[in-house]
């Protein structure tokens, strides 16, 4: 394998049968963990790959070429770096809902007795003590989020693209598409393209600005 096979095996998933291997379809390599999706032209790769019965249209997940702006992973790694790796924090809204009850306020107990027989019953949730809702959460940097030109995105992810490009030996893409609620789509070098969803439930903790490359 090359640097390219090993590029787009970082961005393979087992939360479905077609995402554990990289897939090809018309002349590309698809790798994606359903959030984070990566495209490497076949040509570059040393590895073969096939394609699974079940795998959807990739391609039509790729969003157009709309915008040129410039972007350096070591900025986006340097905000990244100003949050903390664990932090104990106050917290509301949404993100104060309890995570092992998914702000319910109840939990499902179960037991299976000797005879196989399964018994259920509901409680009140032991973390938030039945209220949904916790005033201070351990929040861990990877699953918090970073602003890219007032976008929000996971940061655990955006960490592992960034870590996939310098692997390239690139510091510099092209972002060629960033709206609200769309795939940001990252053009890394000629024949590599990376796209991610923003999440834009949760409030960014760090943010980086990124601007248009003028011609």
């Amino acid at each position: 394998m090359n640097k390219y096979d090993n590029f787009i095996k970082r961005f393979t998933s087992d939360f479905r049968a077609w995402s554990e291997e990289p897939r090809q379809k018309d002349g590309q390599v698809y790798g994606t963990d359903g959030t984070v999706m990566a495209r490497v032209a076949e040509h570059l790769c040393e590895a073969s790959y096939s394609e699974h019965e079940n795998q959807p249209n990739f391609g039509r997940c790729f969003p157009a070429h709309t915008c040129t702006l410039s972007m350096d992973i070591r900025k986006v790694a340097k905000a990244i770096g100003t949050v903390p790796v664990e932090e104990f924090k106050e917290v509301s809204g949404k993100e104060a809902e309890c995570d092992e009850c998914d702000g319910t306020g109840r939990v499902t107990w179960e037991y299976e007795d000797m005879n196989c027989v399964t018994h259920e019953d509901d409680f009140d949730c032991p973390i938030c003590d039945g209220r949904g809702k916790l005033s201070h959460k351990l929040l861990h940097r990877e699953d918090r989020l970073i602003g890219i030109n007032g976008i929000s995105f996971n940061i655990g992810k955006m960490q592992r693209i960034i870590d996939a490009i310098y692997n390239l030996g690139v510091i510099e893409v092209e972002v060629q598409h960033l709206a609200e609620n769309e795939p940001m789509l990252i053009h890394v070098c000629k024949d590599v393209d990376v796209i991610i969803m923003p999440n834009m439930v949760y409030e960014p903790v760090c943010s980086v600005t990124i601007k248009e490359i003028k011609k």
